[in-house]
């Protein structure tokens, strides 16, 4: 049982502490010199450092997630990383008076090995949820390989927190930073919730608790677009005497409402957006330290709510209801 009060930042990052120096870029690693800069950031290793940004915020519970990071990392580190990543997750946590949940590392190219570790890895003291990111090696999450890992998620009662991968920036020439995480990572999260739903992911998997980062990217730009073409192929169909296609029968607005968003780095006019095609159920706090300063974050986003003049029910809401219902009884 979540015992803190306060907020529920549902987008936090930290690495293992026997793994730390293996995914933190130094400065003479580090391809893009920004990487290194914000990697000096102690919380990334210091959970203590990291509860003193989260007292700043008023942040009662982080639940730590993962990234492309921590998996190119964990692949060069070999056979058994991920399971004995979470473990060290779990052990760095033990001592924080149950300020931190974390999501469990897979690999999804692992095979039966790695949902197995997963499963056992689900098991251990403080793990919340499973650590996904929007794909892997060019495969996005509807593909049937992840399916494994849904059913994990299933039998665990557990929510999957996807994270933006990098998979375009080579084909799309993302070659600057703030083209691969400013155009690249909101790109990735709205053609992944797309394909998701297309391809009948969330149709077979209604019960399973989907959380994307940055408030779905530019997924909430897509609804009309996704409503013109319903009414096309329903068109179609009448006309040839075609059934619709299951992902017809609904909008992309029925979707989106069965995922949470969290809020990190979207401005008052994106949530705006979000709040009027959505509501206010399905958003969670995303403050992204210590990747990002709580001036861009958890405070950034209560300053545009502020602005929007939202109820304080619905800021309750975002700052920690949302977050319990997505944890759901993980958070016991």
């Amino acid at each position: 049982m979540i015992t803190t009060t306060g907020r529920i930042d549902c987008h936090v990052h930290y690495y293992a502490s026997k793994f730390a120096d293996l995914l933190l870029p130094s400065s003479g690693k580090a391809t893009v010199p920004i990487r290194a800069f914000v990697s000096s950031r102690a919380g990334w290793r210091d959970l203590d450092a990291l509860r003193e940004v989260m007292d700043e915020t008023g942040v009662g519970l982080g639940v730590i997630v993962g990234s492309m990071a921590n998996l190119n990392g964990l692949r060069r580190a070999g056979a058994g990383a991920s399971e004995a990543y979470n473990r060290s997750l779990s052990e760095d946590m033990a001592p924080s008076e149950g300020r931190f949940l974390a999501c469990a590392h897979v690999d999804p190219m692992g095979g039966r090995d790695e949902v197995a570790q997963l499963d056992r890895s689900l098991k251990q003291p403080h793990m919340a949820g499973i650590g996904l990111v929007t794909s892997y090696d060019g495969i996005a999450l509807d593909d049937p390989l992840f399916e494994p890992i849904f059913e994990v998620a299933r039998a665990h009662d557990a929510p999957i927190m996807v994270h933006p991968a990098d998979a375009w920036r080579e084909a799309l020439r993302l070659d600057h930073n703030v083209l691969e995480t400013g155009f690249g990572f909101l790109m990735d999260d709205a053609l992944t919730l797309m394909r998701m739903a297309l391809k009948g992911t969330f149709d077979k998997y209604p019960d399973v608790r989907f959380m994307f980062c940055q408030l779905g990217g530019f997924a909430p730009g897509c609804c009309a677009r996704w409503d013109f073409h319903v009414r096309q192929y329903r068109l179609m169909g009448a006309a040839l005497n075609q059934p619709l296609p299951e992902w017809a029968k609904h909008t992309f607005v029925d979707y989106l409402r069965h995922v949470w968003l969290d809020t990190h780095s979207q401005d008052r006019h994106i949530m705006r957006l979000v709040l009027d095609l959505l509501g206010d159920d399905n958003i969670v706090l995303g403050g992204d330290y210590p990747l990002t300063v709580p001036e861009d974050g958890v405070h950034w986003v209560l300053q545009e709510l502020g602005a929007l003049g939202v109820s304080p029910e619905t800021v309750h809401k975002i700052e920690r209801d949302n977050a319990l219902r997505l944890l759901g009884s993980r958070a016991g």
